[in-house]
């Protein structure tokens, strides 16, 4: 998978519902990211605008407490079109 230089892949992150182990990786995993700092600025994005996994983990960091969090809609098309490099990166996280 190819992604946005610097990004985290977090596969499963964005489905629509998470049970409540999955929920709580995923808090663990904002937590590592940021270093425990709900501060930090959180982006995500998608493969393109059609896709809102994004949105849900978007929302989903929202509601855990993160107040500086974004969503990059256009996503890696996005990305793509505008002439920005992307990058060959495994998953960081699977919530699958």
């Amino acid at each position: 998978m190819e992604g946005i230089p610097s990004s985290i892949w977090m596969k499963g992150g964005g489905l629509g519902t998470l049970d409540e182990a999955k929920q709580a990786l995923f808090a663990e995993a904002l937590t590592q990211l940021t270093g425990g700092n709900r501060d930090k600025a959180l982006v995500f994005y998608c493969l393109d605008a059609r896709c809102w996994l994004s949105y849900n983990s978007a929302t989903r960091a929202h509601q855990l407490g993160y107040p500086k969090v974004y969503w990059y809609r256009g996503g890696i098309a996005s990305w793509w079109e505008a002439g920005l490099p992307l990058i060959k990166h495994p998953v960081a996280y699977d919530f699958l």
